[in-house]
């Protein structure tokens, strides 16, 4: 199976807190830290409503629309769902697929914020997948938009896929073959 999660308002949603421990993951300096900080916290803002700009108010998380650091900042974020995903993958505890013999399986795939998770059709598996999401979510401040998240599969029954869906409470979109 592959699962499309589509990230609800990803950039509007980070907890510049886990960010922050992220990056201090990383080994960035607390001083460059504080720097990136500085120009993504509580930045003031006003929406344009037509065309036009309403009163400024302060934002409390989450990133500037357009701000180059943004994506950059997303990426470096996401990377510990990718972390996680390749421990589990090394762990055998959620398989992907091989694209050629001999080489590493892919159980995951991220793009800003794009993610794809790729893993055997199984109720096991969609259990470990939604652990594996509901901690990074959780930790991040990040929410799905279920009604735009997708399940791919194929030479799956019914039964199995209706119970897939209702585990990660996301649609099967529909077999490929």
């Amino acid at each position: 199976m592959i699962i499309k999660l589509d990230m609800a308002n990803a950039f509007d949603r980070v907890d510049h807190h886990f960010l922050s421990a992220v990056l201090k993951k990383f080994g960035i300096s607390i001083n460059f830290i504080n720097i990136i900080l500085g120009c993504i916290s509580n930045p003031w803002t006003a929406p344009l409503i037509n065309g036009r700009p309403r009163r400024y108010f302060k934002s409390t998380r989450g990133q500037r629309q357009g701000c180059p650091l943004s994506s950059f900042l997303y990426i470096i974020m996401e990377k510990t769902l990718s972390a996680q995903m390749e421990k589990l993958r090394k762990q055998k505890l959620i398989t992907g697929i091989g694209i050629e013999r001999g080489t590493k399986e892919i159980n995951h795939s991220l793009f800003a914020d794009d993610t794809l998770l790729i893993g055997g059709a199984s109720c096991i598996m969609a259990r470990r997948f939604k652990k594996v999401l509901n901690a990074f979510l959780d930790a991040s401040g990040g929410l799905l938009n279920n009604k735009k998240c997708k399940i791919y599969t194929w030479n799956v029954p019914d039964q199995i896929k209706q119970r897939i869906s209702n585990i990660l409470d996301i649609p099967i979109q529909w077999n490929w073959i």
